[in-house]
């Protein structure tokens, strides 16, 4: 009787861990703003929407907010458990960090997240200029052209808009600026996530593993 009830014990182990490999991994909404990483070690990383808006600057529409969690997660039957952190140095930290490459021959500021995945922007407004749209996630341009009295305003997808000089600090000639953002934390509950194929659902979202 013992041996069937180790051997079982043994398999369920086996089972578990084989079910965890497999969905370990990233994971991004469609549009690619909300990413969840399952880690092997049971751990996981989570960027997602809020339900606070932000002002992107472009004919007064709004974008969710991005909020960041982490803590443990495990697998119940077909859904996975996230269990966040309750340690709240896990989420201290800077808003913003600028890796510079000093004395280029232009300036450029771009934008990223945690994850090294690009941050869209969706407008910048230029001193009191009027509000331009934007794509992609960086701007070029020559110090020359740009006064010490002037102000960038950048309106990203799914963060606070973005200052410069303000947000970081300013700086003399040309430099690229390599911005990583920084999701603010808040107090994330316990979340339930379905596995249905290879789609995770959550929050009225749906996640798909990146290749």
């Amino acid at each position: 009787m013992l041996i069937r009830l180790l051997f079982a014990a043994n398999v369920f182990l086996l089972v578990s861990c084989s079910a965890g490999k497999q969905v370990s991994g990233v994971y991004h909404t469609p549009g690619g703003e909300a990413q969840l990483s399952l880690k092997a070690d049971s751990s996981f990383e989570w960027i997602y929407p809020g339900d606070k808006a932000v002002e992107i600057g472009t004919s007064r529409t709004n974008r969710t907010l991005l909020y960041f969690a982490g803590g443990k997660w495990s697998m119940d039957k077909s859904q996975l458990v996230l269990i966040p952190s309750s340690d709240d140095g896990a989420f201290s930290g800077p808003v913003a960090n600028d890796s510079i490459s000093r004395f280029t021959t232009i300036s450029s500021i771009n934008f990223w997240n945690r994850f090294g995945e690009q941050v869209k922007i969706r407008a910048i407004r230029i001193a009191k200029s009027q509000l331009k749209p934007h794509f992609g996630n960086s701007l070029y341009f020559f110090a020359q052209d740009f006064k010490r009295s002037d102000t960038l305003i950048f309106y990203l997808e799914g963060y606070r808009p973005f200052t410069y000089p303000g947000s970081i600090p300013g700086t003399i000639g040309d430099n690229i600026h390599k911005v990583t953002l920084y999701e603010p934390s808040q107090d994330a509950q316990q979340t339930i996530i379905r596995i249905k194929g290879k789609r995770l659902y959550a929050n009225r979202e749906y996640y798909v593993k990146k290749s």
